[in-house]
């Protein structure tokens, strides 16, 4: 099919993708083309006139896509780096599509959208490995592996070791002499305390840090150095020990690459009908019938109406089959061109799949449809306005 840009079907998409929230929809939206075969457009035209009744039968919602979306597409990239976050995004979005599928396939007016719901993977197993090693507000549990454990245990001992021993200076005898603040600090994952400048008359220590003034101190005692190097080193090798457990989660989902991607594709039909049908709310639209003759009935050019709502003047208009040219005549300002565009593009839209803002319509399933409006005269070229036309459609 081929149609000039004057006929503004991108504009129409750029409206339709303003109300969209879904970021695989908008994806969607964005390849949306006129089909040429008559049997998927009749296809689209059953799944967006279902969910059309399915959003007004059924409270449901989109899951909010943004963030997986986003992690989705780094997925398949060789050299991105992931975090527990991403695993949690991944395990969230899949639980929504596979309860957003429940819902759908308990509703006895679901028919045709079983077809893009057989595609939804729930990946039961997948999102149990996950939820036996990552949190609801995803992080890493204790019990992910055994070495997890063991080092976090360790942790929380050498901590609670390193704070008594901190507290015990602090509050010690004198402790009124050298310390600025009775709290302990974090610097540079070491254990400190806030003193005064004159605090070495009174304890050996490192000094880490001091105030814009320079009357704080932060200082590692030197009682707890090694008590600090041993949680250091634990921070090291949980560390090391998250990073292995990510990367078996990230293998697992990268193992199931195909459920996944199958999953998503679904999802994104789905997302797209969904959205669309949400965009034709409260306006006025009918499918188009497909036959003979083209038949015009109080049909809107669909920019126009979309901008004016009911202050949209609409277009009457009939072509025979038995014809095949119109000519339309009137004054400067009429119509004529709106008109001509309101054919073109509702028969675009048409073709999509998609209803029209009209009483009714019917419309030949034409192979092409080929646009020239506009002034294209050129001056330079020597091009007068009709010869420019002639050229265009030459």
């Amino acid at each position: 099919m081929k149609y000039s840009d004057s006929l503004e079907f991108e504009k129409f998409k750029e409206i339709a993708d303003s109300e969209f929230t879904s970021l695989f929809a908008k994806k969607r939206l964005s390849s949306l083309h006129p089909e040429n075969n008559l049997r998927k457009i009749k296809e689209k035209q059953k799944l967006l006139g279902e969910t059309l009744t399915i959003r007004e039968i059924l409270k449901i919602t989109l899951p909010d896509d943004s963030a997986y979306h986003e992690f989705y597409y780094r997925l398949k990239d060789p050299y991105a780096s992931f975090m527990v976050e991403d695993i949690g995004k991944f395990r969230d979005f899949h639980k929504e599509v596979s309860e957003l599928k429940k819902t759908l396939i308990e509703c006895d007016n679901v028919v045709v959208l079983r077809d893009i719901l057989k595609n939804m993977f729930s990946l039961s197993g997948l999102i149990e490995t996950i939820d036996k090693k990552v949190t609801h507000d995803c992080k890493v549990k204790d019990s992910a592996t055994p070495e997890l454990k063991k080092i976090r245990s360790s942790l929380k001992t050498t901590r609670q070791r390193l704070i008594e021993s901190l507290n015990k200076l602090m509050f010690g005898k004198n402790s009124d002499k050298f310390v600025q603040e009775q709290v302990i600090k974090e610097i540079k994952g070491r254990f400190v305390i806030p003193v005064k400048s004159n605090f070495r008359q009174y304890f050996s220590g490192v000094v880490y840090s001091s105030s814009n003034t320079g009357q704080t101190l932060y200082v590692e005692p030197t009682a707890v150095i090694d008590l600090n190097n041993d949680f250091e080193d634990l921070k090291s090798r949980e560390s090391d020990e998250v990073y292995k457990i990510l990367r078996m989660l990230l293998d697992a989902i990268k193992s199931h690459i195909y459920e996944v991607t199958t999953t998503v594709n679904a999802y994104s039909d789905f997302a797209y009908y969904f959205e669309m049908a949400r965009f034709y709310k409260n306006k006025m639209y009918t499918f188009p019938e497909f036959g003979e003759d083209v038949i015009f009935d109080s049909v809107h050019h669909p920019l126009i109406y979309l901008l004016k709502g009911d202050k949209s003047v609409p277009t009457d208009f009939e072509l025979r089959h038995e014809n095949d040219l119109v000519v339309i005549t009137g004054p400067n300002t009429g119509g004529k061109t709106a008109a001509l565009k309101s054919v073109g593009l509702n028969c675009i839209i048409s073709k999509c799949g998609l209803p029209v803002f009209a009483k009714a319509l019917k419309m030949t399933d034409f192979h092409s449809v080929f646009a020239d409006i506009g002034d294209k005269q050129s001056l330079i070229l020597d091009l007068s306005t009709f010869s420019s036309h002639m050229l265009n459609i030459k």
